[in-house]
C-alpha cells in the first residue's frame, strides 16, 4: 500500500514537469508592455527563439480533451484567456504574448478611462464542493490556483487559466477552452486536464485537490447612471450580444441587473419582502 501511495505522488510530481509550465529559457523571450482592454498596463514576453513546438505527449490521458489549436511558444494559457478572450479567431501570425501573472488584469473598477473590469465570482474554492451561489457563465475565466505542496514551475501568477465555453450546474461538466503551456489549445471538461490535481494521500498527510477561482468581465458601474434600463455594450464587455447592440436592464430579486449578462448594478429597486415599496 505504501508503495502504491508513493507511486501516486511520484506520478503527480513527474507529470508537472511535462506540462509546459516552463515555456522557455529567459533568453528566448524579451519583455514588453501593452495596455489591456480594462485600461491596465500589462507586462508580458515576446518569443524570439527559433524552436519548433510539439504536441502535448500525454493528451490522450484526458478523455474529454479535443485539440482545437496548434502548439505555440507565442502565447500561453493566461494570454489566451485574458487577452485573447479564449477566441482562436483572435490568434494569428502576429500573436506573440506570454503572460506569467494574470493578476495584472485585476484592479479598481473605477480605473480612469475604463468601461469594464474583472470581478471575483468565486475565490479559491474546491471543485468537489463547488457551491454554485452564482451560475457560471460563458466567458468566465477559471483560474487553477498555484499549489506549492504538489509543486508547480511558475514563478508568478497561478498555474492555469481556462475560458468557459459551455457552462453547467456541475463543475466537472463545465467545458472550457485553454492553452496547455507551450503545447496546443484544447477544449475539455474543467477537471479533465493536466492542471487539476485530485486529492492525494501520502502517509498521514492529505494533499487537497487544486482549488480554483472564477473571474468575470463586468460592466463599469457608470453605465447605470447613463440610462438605468438600457445601454450599449463596450466592445469587450458582455460577449453575449454584438457590439453596440442594446442590452436590457431589469429586475432580479429587487436588484437592477443586466438581463443579457446578469451584471448586478448594486442598485436596489425594492425590498424583496415587499415589492410595493
Amino acid at each position: 500500500m505504501v508503495t502504491e501511495l508513493i507511486s501516486v505522488l511520484f506520478i503527480s510530481l513527474s507529470s508537472q514537469t511535462d506540462r509546459g509550465l516552463i515555456l522557455r529559457l529567459d533568453s528566448d523571450y524579451e519583455s514588453y508592455n501593452f495596455v489591456s482592454d480594462t485600461g491596465r498596463d500589462i507586462n508580458c514576453k515576446r518569443y524570439i527563439g527559433n524552436d519548433t513546438p510539439v504536441d502535448y505527449p500525454s493528451a490522450s490521458n484526458y478523455l474529454s480533451a479535443t485539440k482545437v489549436g496548434n502548439p505555440s511558444f507565442n502565447y500561453n494559457c493566461h494570454s489566451f484567456a485574458w487577452r485573447y478572450k479564449g477566441n482562436l479567431n483572435n490568434i494569428d501570425s502576429t500573436t506573440n504574448c506570454v503572460i506569467d501573472d494574470e493578476t495584472q488584469f485585476l484592479g479598481n473598477p473605477e480605473y480612469s478611462g475604463t468601461f469594464c473590469y474583472y470581478e471575483h465570482i468565486y475565490d479559491e474554492i474546491y471543485p468537489s464542493s463547488f457551491p454554485f451561489y452564482f451560475p457560471i457563465l460563458q466567458g468566465d475565466i477559471i483560474v487553477y490556483i498555484k499549489n506549492d505542496i504538489i509543486g508547480d514551475f511558475i514563478e508568478e501568477g497561478n498555474a492555469h487559466s481556462a475560458y468557459v465555453i459551455t457552462p453547467s450546474t456541475s463543475f466537472a461538466s463545465i467545458v472550457v477552452r485553454s492553452k496547455w503551456g507551450k503545447y496546443g489549445t484544447y477544449e475539455h471538461n474543467a477537471l479533465d486536464c493536466p492542471y487539476y490535481n485530485p486529492q492525494i494521500i501520502y502517509g498521514n498527510t492529505i494533499y487537497p485537490e487544486r482549488q480554483i477561482s472564477v473571474f468575470r468581465l463586468m460592466h463599469y458601474y457608470g453605465y447605470s447612471y447613463i440610462n438605468p434600463y438600457l445601454h450599449n455594450k463596450h466592445s469587450i464587455c458582455c460577449t453575449t450580444v454584438s457590439e453596440n447592440e442594446a442590452h436590457r436592464f431589469g429586475d432580479s430579486n429587487g436588484h437592477l441587473i443586466c438581463l443579457d449578462c446578469l451584471y448586478d448594478t448594486g442598485i436596489i429597486l425594492y425590498n424583496t419582502e415587499d415589492p410595493s415599496l
